[in-house]
């Protein structure tokens, strides 16, 4: 066990156990978006709550220095990955580097895509 791990204390948030010092060690990536300004504007508590992922992966045992935003897509649609800076890094640090931990608010988030 690294140093960095070795200090983590047991958070009640992952009583599960699923979360593992294999899973700590890893980078956490937080995808932030809302579809339209508008929105952003408008329900500043839906951002506020998206950020606030952030706080959870640090409850749960990440360190602020392992923890990424990624808010670049915030008033873009999820019709499409076109345009989305934000989603298009996401995508490709995923498969990148599958290490990588990711959260965001609701699965919806990430694309509207349905097949």
């Amino acid at each position: 066990m690294n140093a960095v791990t070795s200090n983590r204390q047991p958070d009640h948030w992952n009583r599960s156990g699923k979360i593992t010092p294999h899973h700590l060690d890893r980078r956490a990536l937080i995808y932030v978006r809302q579809s339209t300004l508008q929105q952003v504007h408008r329900h500043q508590e839906s951002t506020r709550l998206q950020y606030g992922l952030v706080d959870q992966a640090v409850r749960l045992g990440w360190s602020r220095q392992q923890i990424e935003v990624i808010d670049e897509d915030l008033g873009c649609s999820g019709a499409s990955a076109q345009g989305r800076l934000g989603f298009q890094r996401l995508v490709a640090e995923v498969v990148l580097f599958p290490s990588a931990a990711t959260a965001n608010w609701r699965m919806l988030h990430i694309t509207r895509y349905n097949p």
